[in-house]
């Protein structure tokens, strides 16, 4: 009976240390709303980026309105004035306001670069990324630090209408490393008129090694405690 209320003791204080190790994960969501037509998330823990696209470094909030100390330079970007409610499959969900209107390369011929900068280098980030579109087939390759992405639809080859409105399919990369605090999300046009872009979500997520280092440690001291009683 007691080694089973040891395994529990155990059980529970890994549980724990996962839970701490998880907390206080940072979140930035980005709507792209150039029309400001149609109804836009909460501008209080959104990024609203509307009408003329800015120049320079952009400070960003996260989800609690809160500076992040995050900042994010767009090149080779222009918006869209379209009204059309482009939302689709993602309508009803947590992206729908973020998906009335997008952005667009400056010009199809190079890239659309998007830097953050003033990421913590002692965490990795995941990024997810809607792009949805009523008109035709825009198709783009989308890259977070130079490569495509994890779950759902990788990025490669992306078609805004098809993948994006019709099956409502978020790009997402699930660990992403800042290289000297800085991140950058690439658009690549490859078919059609161009490669579009609607909404952005950035989560701060710890290290993996920080669960199994505290999660030693505690058990660690569990194992000293119940030596000290039976000895």
């Amino acid at each position: 009976m007691r080694l089973s209320r040891w395994w529990l003791g155990a059980v529970a204080v890994l549980a724990v240390a996962g839970v701490v190790s998880q907390a206080g994960a940072a979140m930035m969501v980005i709507n792209i709303d150039m029309s400001d037509k149609m109804a836009s998330p909460d501008a209080n823990s959104w990024n609203v980026i509307s009408r003329t696209v800015p120049t320079g470094a952009v400070a960003l909030i996260d989800d609690t309105g809160a500076a992040s100390g995050v900042s994010v330079t767009m090149v080779n970007v222009k918006g869209s004035s379209s009204a059309a409610d482009n939302s689709g499959a993602f309508a009803g969900t947590e992206f729908d306001p973020a998906c009335k209107d997008y952005l667009l390369p400056t010009s199809t011929a190079s890239p659309s670069t998007w830097t953050f900068s003033g990421l913590d280098g002692n965490y990795t980030y995941k990024f997810e990324l809607v792009a949805t579109t009523t008109y035709g087939n825009m198709v783009g390759d989308y890259q977070v630090g130079g490569v495509f992405g994890d779950t759902g639809h990788d990025g490669n080859d992306f078609n805004a209408y098809t993948d994006g409105r019709t099956n409502g399919t978020v790009m997402q990369w699930d660990s992403v490393s800042p290289t000297d605090g800085n991140i950058v999300v690439t658009m690549t046009y490859v078919s059609n008129t161009s490669v579009v872009l609607n909404a952005m979500r950035i989560t701060q997520i710890p290290e993996p090694v920080v669960t199994p280092i505290l999660a030693a440690g505690a058990v660690a001291a569990l194992i000293r405690r119940r030596r000290r009683r039976i000895g």
